[in-house]
C-alpha cells in the first residue's frame, strides 16, 4: 500500500506516525516542510531543520543516523536534467546500488542531494534536499518518502555501517 500526502502538516503526523507504526508495508511520501535550525554539525543540522522532527517517532533524533545516497550536480548543461531525471528514477524503482554511484559536485553548481536517514525504532527514510551553491542561501527541502520496513532492510544491506553518521552528534539541551 502507498499513501501520499501531499503538503502535510503539524497537524497529521500523529496520524502519519499511527500508521506507519501499524502498517508495516506502508509507504508515506509529502514535501518536506521548513523547520528552525540548531546548533551542530552542518548536514545533520540541515536534514534536522528539513524533517522537522522525526517523521517515525516525532523524535528529537536520539539515537537517528543518515548517510549521504547521492549527488547531483545541476550545472546548466543539458546533462544536468538527465541526471536529476536517473536519481529519481532509481529512488522510484529502488535501484539502491545505482542510486548510490550518482556522485556529482561542482562548488560553482547547485546540489540535488539525497540522503538516508535511520529511526531509532528502525524505520528508514529518505530526504531529497537542494543544496545552493550561492552562499548563505539556506538548504531546501524537496521530498522526503518513508520506506516500508522491507524496502527499508534492502537499502540498509547496500549502505555500510561506516556511511551511517549520527543525526544528533551530542546529547541534546533543547531537542
Amino acid at each position: 500500500m502507498q499513501v501520499l500526502i501531499p503538503d502535510d502538516r503539524r497537524g497529521h503526523r500523529d496520524s502519519l506516525r499511527n500508521l506507519i507504526q501499524r502498517e508495516r508495508e506502508v509507504q508515506v511520501s509529502g514535501i518536506a516542510e521548513e523547520a528552525e535550525s540548531a546548533p551542530d554539525c552542518a548536514i545533520a543540522r540541515e536534514l534536522r531543520r528539513a524533517l522537522d522532527g522525526c517523521p517515525v517517532c516525532d523524535g528529537s533524533y536520539r539515537d537517528h543516523s543518515y548517510a549521504i545516497l547521492a549527488t547531483v550536480a545541476i550545472a546548466e548543461q543539458w546533462q544536468s536534467p538527465l541526471r536529476v531525471k536517473q536519481y529519481y528514477d532509481c529512488l522510484q524503482e529502488r535501484r539502491w546500488q545505482e542510486l548510490l554511484s550518482i556522485r556529482e559536485w561542482d562548488d560553482a553548481a547547485d546540489a540535488l542531494v539525497g540522503f538516508a536517514f535511520r529511526c531509532s525504532m528502525g524505520r528508514v527514510g529518505i530526504v531529497t534536499i537542494l543544496s545552493p551553491a550561492k552562499p548563505g542561501l539556506p538548504d531546501t527541502p524537496l521530498h522526503y518518502t518513508i520506506l516500508p520496513e522491507e524496502e527499508g532492510n534492502s537499502l540498509l544491506a547496500v549502505l555500510p555501517p561506516e556511511k551511517w553518521r549520527p543525526l544528533r552528534s551530542v546529547a541534546p539541551a533543547s531537542l
